[in-house]
């Protein structure tokens, strides 16, 4: 574990690698096979890794981890060759409900509406540091069945949790862009200004709730007489 005292590029949060092991798709509950474990493989698989899926042959995938249920699962982003295997995580270390996870803070940044999205990853780290939320820049890889942090570079302070929404900027508006630039609007005023929710303000907001389920029979199923 390493601290460093400067930084040349810039913070940022990220996580994602290289694995190596043989995916078994399914319509529903797709897997990987990854050394004796089995990971779940999360949300849609795409249609470049289902075209290079070699069934029942290992194979390296570039994958995003993820946690599902609290462990390790993967959401597939390509099928690569002859990459270096391991996976690099860019987050912060936090305590959440009683559980240490490396979180990664996302924007989508399709909307100045959209939230951040805030991706957890459980890792194995031996001789891990005080989970207080600053930012750490790790090398981890798959052993057995989770991440195993195999190099680590921090603490920092964490970079901002999401990047605001800018759209492109048009060639002929180059002039009406200098003018805005001089004079920020409210919205870019508002977008300045705003801070970023805490852990502690995030749970604050939390609220009990119940869930009520109804299941209607269109149809009795076909019957036999039993004896007494």
């Amino acid at each position: 574990m390493t601290e460093l005292t400067e930084q040349i590029q810039p913070l940022k949060y990220q996580g994602f690698g290289t694995v190596e092991g043989i995916l078994s798709l399914s319509k529903k509950d797709s897997t990987l096979l990854i050394g004796k474990t089995v990971f779940p493989v999360l949300g849609f698989v795409p249609k470049r890794v289902r075209k290079f899926h070699l069934p029942e042959q290992v194979q390296q995938f570039r994958v995003f981890p993820v946690a599902l249920h609290g462990k390790l699962a993967f959401k597939l982003l390509n099928i690569t060759q002859n990459s270096e295997l391991g996976l690099k995580l860019k987050g912060c270390w936090e305590n959440l409900w009683g559980v240490r996870y490396l979180v990664v803070y996302r924007n989508r940044l399709e909307n100045p509406e959209d939230e951040v999205l805030r991706v957890l990853v459980p890792i194995v780290w031996e001789n891990a540091p005080e989970a207080d939320g600053r930012f750490w820049q790790i090398r981890a890889e798959v052993q057995g069945t989770g991440l195993t942090v195999i190099e680590a570079e921090g603490p920092f302070y964490p970079p901002p949790k999401a990047t605001h929404y800018q759209p492109p900027l048009k060639a002929s508006s180059a002039k009406s862009a200098d003018k805005s630039a001089a004079k920020p609007t409210p919205i870019d005023q508002a977008q300045t200004t705003a801070t970023p929710l805490t852990v502690e303000e995030i749970l604050a907001m939390a609220t009990p709730t119940k869930i009520s389920l109804t299941c209607k029979l269109n149809q009795l199923p076909a019957h036999r007489e039993l004896p007494d």
